[in-house]
C-alpha cells in the first residue's frame, strides 16, 4: 500500500479513541527484550487450540492447563486464535452508498485509494472486524475498478456495494476474487497457495495498524517503562512468521476438507470462509482486529432509495 494510505494510517490513530489509563493493562511485570513487542493474539481463527494469553483472555479459559507464560511474548511462535466477534445488524441504503462517494470523491469525479478506503470506513464505521485500510480493502479496490483507469467511479462504487450486499454469493465470490494472484471471474477454483498468501499479507497489514496505535500511545508506554514497538519492528516481526502462518492455513484447510488437493473449488470455498477468519493482533493493551473477506455483511440489510440529499458521514 502506498504512501497516502500510510499517512491516512497514522491519522487513524490520531483519531482512535485512547485506551483508559488503567495502569494494570500495561502488564510491566513482563519480562521483555529491550525494543521488542510483547503478547500478541497472533492471527486468525483456532478450532482446535483455545488461546494461550494468561493477561488478555477473550475465550474464557481461565481454567485452561495450556494457559503458561512458556508459550508467550516476543520470538515465540505465532499464536492463532479465533476473534470473537459479532456481526453487525444495520440497514445500508443506496442514499447512503452515495453520499459516501460524494463525501470523500475527489474533483466530484472519483476515489483513489485513500479516498476509498476512508468511504468504507463511514459506511461500515460500526462493524467489527475493521474492512478499511486493510490488504482485503486494498484488493476490493482493484476489482472494483471495472474500468481498469486505478480510480474509482460513482457509478463503480454504488454497482460493486450494492451487488455485494444484496448478493450473498457475489460476496462469497468477491472475498474468493480478492484472494486470487490474478483475478478471475471465470475460474471456480483457488489454489492454496493463493489463500496463504493473501492470510499472510493481511497478518504484516493488521501489524501496520497496530503499529501506528502503539506510536500514538508512545508516551503512556514510556510512563509505565513499557518498549514502544515502532511500525517497523512489528512489520519486521511479523514477517518472521510468514511459514506458520502458511502451515495454519494449509493444515486448516485440509481438515475441513480430508485428502484435498493444492485447490479448492467455489463451493468448497465458501463453506471455509463462512467461519470466522477474522485476524487479530495485539501489543499490551491495544488490540487491532481486521476482516478478511466480506461475509461479515451477511448480516446488515440492503435497501434501495432514490433520495439525492447528501448527508455528512464523517471518519471516524
Amino acid at each position: 500500500m502506498g504512501s497516502e494510505n500510510d499517512k491516512r494510517l497514522k491519522d487513524l490513530a490520531k483519531e482512535s479513541p485512547a485506551p483508559t489509563n488503567q495502569q494494570e493493562d500495561i502488564h510491566k511485570s513482563q519480562s521483555l527484550p529491550n525494543n521488542s513487542p510483547n503478547q500478541r493474539f497472533n492471527p486468525y481463527d483456532q478450532r482446535s487450540n483455545p488461546p494461550q494469553n494468561p493477561n488478555q483472555n477473550l475465550m474464557n479459559n481461565n481454567n485452561n492447563p495450556q494457559n503458561n507464560n512458556s508459550n508467550q511474548g516476543f520470538g515465540q511462535n505465532p499464536m492463532l486464535q479465533r476473534s470473537m466477534t459479532q456481526k453487525p445488524k444495520n440497514v445500508i441504503t443506496t442514499k447512503i452508498l452515495r453520499d459516501a462517494f460524494r463525501n470523500y470523491c475527489i474533483d466530484n469525479n472519483y476515489l483513489n485509494r485513500p479516498r476509498f478506503n476512508d468511504a468504507i470506513e463511514s459506511i461500515f464505521r460500526f462493524n467489527i472486524p475493521s474492512m478499511h485500510y486493510t490488504y482485503l480493502s486494498d484488493k476490493i479496490y482493484d476489482l472494483l475498478d471495472s474500468s481498469g483507469d486505478g480510480k474509482i467511479q460513482e457509478d463503480e462504487f454504488l454497482d460493486g456495494f450494492s451487488s455485494v450486499l444484496k448478493d450473498k454469493n457475489y460476496r462469497f465470490l468477491l472475498s474468493m476474487m480478492a484472494m486470487m494472484s490474478l483475478p478471475d471471474k471465470s475460474r471456480d477454483y483457488i489454489e492454496v497457495s493463493e489463500i496463504q498468501e493473501f492470510f499472510f499479507n493481511s497478518y504484516v497489514e493488521a501489524f501496520r495498524h497496530l503499529g501506528h496505535l502503539v506510536k500514538r500511545d508512545a508516551n503512556e508506554f514510556k510512563r509505565n517503562n513499557y518498549p514502544v514497538a515502532t511500525v517497523k519492528q512489528l512489520g519486521k516481526w511479523a514477517r518472521k512468521y510468514e511459514k506458520e502462518v502458511k502451515d495454519y492455513i494449509d493444515k486448516d484447510l485440509k481438515a475441513f476438507f480430508p485428502g484435498m488437493g493444492n485447490r479448492i473449488n467455489f463451493e468448497q470455498f465458501k463453506h471455509w470462509i463462512e467461519n470466522d477468519h477474522n485476524i487479530v493482533v495485539q501489543y499490551a493493551n491495544i488490540k487491532v482486529t481486521i476482516a478478511t473477506s466480506l461475509t461479515k455483511l451477511d448480516c446488515v440489510r440492503y435497501e434501495e432509495d432514490n433520495s439525492n440529499k447528501l448527508v455528512n458521514y464523517p471518519s471516524v
